[in-house]
């Protein structure tokens, strides 16, 4: 992925992408699962075991695959 739209887990911050693979489905790097970076290590994604959204710190980061920060038209 490119055109500067990722980033290193190093360098998130709130608003970025966490992009998760648990299992090969053939979509773009197996990503089958994404949170909403909320900053000092925290995520806001939805819980399929809880079946709500939650915030809770990142996890399994064996299995993140990808980060992303949405790029906002007009922004510079």
């Amino acid at each position: 992925m490119g055109f500067g739209l990722t980033v290193s887990a190093a360098d998130l911050v709130p608003g970025d992408l966490v992009f998760w693979s648990y299992e090969r489905n053939g979509r773009f790097m197996d990503i089958t699962h994404v949170g909403i970076y909320a900053g000092d290590g925290k995520v806001v994604d939805a819980s399929s075991t809880r079946g709500q959204v939650v915030y809770r710190g990142l996890f399994d980061s064996d299995k993140q695959v990808l980060f992303g920060r949405p790029h906002i038209v007009g922004s510079k």
